[in-house]
C-alpha cells in the first residue's frame, strides 16, 4: 500500500480530510439509471438529454469542495462518445455528468451484455482538509 493512503472497508483517505468515493451507474437511455454500484452514491437522475445528476450519500454532503473527479465510459461497442463532468454543488452533494457523442449531448442506451456504464472516482475535500498551502 502506498504511503499516505489509508484504506477503510469501502473508502480511501488520501490525506487528512480528503475522501475518495467510487461507484458506477448503468445508463438507461432517457430514464434514470436502475443500477448503481459502489459506496457513496445515493442516486443518479437523468436531468436532460445526455445529462445526469449524481447525488452523494448524506455523509459526503458536507464536503467543502471537490479535490478531483474522474469519469470514464464503458461501452459495449466503439463510439465517438466521451464524458464530461460539470458543476459540483457541495451543499447538495451533487455532481453533473454529461455525455457527448460527435460533439452533441446524447443519451446512452443500457447496451447489451450488461454494458454501457459510467465509472466515477470522486475525491472530496471534507471539512478541515488541507489544500497544500498550509491553510485549512
Amino acid at each position: 500500500m502506498s504511503a499516505g493512503i489509508t484504506r477503510n472497508r469501502n473508502e480511501e483517505t488520501l490525506h487528512t480530510g480528503v475522501v475518495v468515493v467510487k461507484g458506477r451507474f448503468r445508463f438507461n437511455t432517457a430514464s434514470d439509471p436502475t443500477s448503481i454500484i459502489g459506496r457513496g452514491i445515493s442516486s443518479v437522475a437523468h436531468s436532460a438529454t445526455g445529462v445526469w445528476t449524481v447525488t452523494l450519500d448524506s455523509e459526503f454532503q458536507n464536503a467543502v469542495g471537490l479535490e478531483s473527479v474522474v469519469a470514464t465510459l464503458e461501452l459495449d461497442a466503439a463510439a465517438n462518445t466521451h464524458l464530461q463532468t460539470g458543476a459540483f454543488t457541495a451543499s447538495a452533494g451533487t455532481l453533473v455528468v454529461r455525455a457527448h457523442t460527435g460533439g452533441s449531448l446524447a443519451d446512452i442506451a443500457p447496451g447489451s451484455n450488461n454494458g454501457n456504464w459510467c465509472h466515477l472516482v470522486i475525491a472530496l475535500k471534507m471539512s478541515g482538509a488541507e489544500d497544500g498551502s498550509g491553510l485549512v
